[in-house]
């Protein structure tokens, strides 16, 4: 019995501690998208660029489970509570802030709450949505893969076929046609790849694990780096999803999924981190709040010291380092306040016994 025990107990610490490196990666992702979106040195940002978004997709699909769902009317009405409803809660925020802070462009309310409902991205009917696109995104991902799965009864070769058709598709889609599709369906097509491959990877764990050494990390990271490098000269320009942006398609999906491997054993050779933990496990708020409401804020601020708006390379880094520095702690208060007095915003229920405690029913806990 005590032996049964032993076992159990070593079962639920590897858990544990399979759970935290993937908050951890998620909150390393975040760190990644908000020096992304803060002044930083070009390069640098090119080189963020080339996978911090597929590694939220990527993470995203290796949390996908279908096991629940056997209809898909079941699987949508579950995702429209756990990823519609923060879209719509954080979109709702962001437009009451825009037009009563930030609204240089003149653009029409009614406009403007129509692209929420339909957003579209870069239209000035979402100037006030920010990086919310990825959720729009996230959710048609989801629907897809679904498909994919449910279609192809969960068969390996069959998913990676259909995922290399949804590759070719957006694609030739971005490529000919380039106009945003509503609910960013037109990228959708491009990071399910990454999302089905979060997915494939977690059936192969085994071999996943025996990857993580600093040797693979720099080898990883170097071919990051090089074929990054290359297709940004080739596109005289960063990598760019939200853009339809990516330049030569086989650099994208090589320097993009090789990030990622360096980010994952990166996140799991790290001891224990709470703070990236923490983040992880409120990525969607961050996503929500730090672009289009902190981050104006911190600009002005900025322009009222004199030695902050030089740009030279050194006090550009440090820019961005106060960027992200200072969301980092105004969002503890803000994310305090969600998670115990606002819990549906992110698609959570208060408990039956009430107080300040909630039943998690979110899905949202993969951004």
């Amino acid at each position: 019995m005590s032996n049964k025990l032993l076992l159990w107990e070593e079962q639920i610490n590897m858990e544990k501690k399979r759970l935290n490196w993937i908050d951890m990666a998620k909150g390393f992702a975040m760190i990644l998208v908000m020096f992304g979106h803060a002044p930083i040195l070009m390069p640098i940002q090119a080189e963020v660029y080339t996978f911090h978004v597929p590694l939220f997709f990527f993470m995203s699909g290796y949390l996908f489970s279908n096991v629940k769902y056997n209809k898909f009317s079941a699987f949508l009405k579950k995702r429209i509570i756990t990823i519609g409803i923060p879209y719509f809660c954080f979109s709702f925020i962001e437009y009451i802030y825009f037009f009563v802070f930030n609204n240089k462009q003149n653009v029409s309310p009614l406009k403007s709450f129509i692209g929420t409902l339909l957003p579209l991205r870069y239209n000035n009917g979402t100037l006030h949505n920010g990086t919310l696109w990825f959720i729009a995104c996230l959710f048609m991902c989801e629907m897809i893969f679904f498909l994919i799965v449910k279609w192809t009864k969960n068969d390996k070769r069959k998913i990676i076929t259909c995922l290399v058709v949804s590759a070719i598709i957006g694609g030739i889609y971005n490529t000919y046609i380039g106009k945003p599709l509503p609910w960013s369906l037109d990228v959708s097509f491009i990071a399910v790849v990454f999302y089905g491959i979060g997915y494939l990877i977690k059936g192969m764990e085994n071999k996943v694990s025996k990857l993580v050494s600093i040797k693979y990390l720099v080898v990883f990271l170097i071919i990051n780096v090089i074929i990054g490098h290359l297709n940004v000269r080739c596109m005289n320009a960063r990598v760019d999803m939200s853009s339809i942006e990516y330049g030569n398609y086989f650099l994208f999906f090589g320097s993009a999924i090789s990030g990622i491997m360096a980010s994952l054993i990166f996140c799991r050779l790290l001891p224990k981190s709470k703070l990236l933990i923490y983040i992880g496990k409120n990525s969607i708020i961050f996503f929500a709040f730090h672009q289009m409401i902190l981050y104006p804020i911190i600009d002005k601020l900025i322009t009222h010291i004199n030695f902050l708006t030089s740009e030279k390379s050194y006090i550009v880094t440090l820019n961005g380092i106060i960027h992200v520095g200072v969301t980092l702690i105004v969002m503890i208060p803000i994310i305090y306040v969600i998670n115990n007095y606002m819990p549906f915003i992110l698609g959570k229920r208060f408990s039956k016994k009430g107080t300040n405690k909630y039943e998690d029913t979110s899905i949202t806990d993969k951004i």
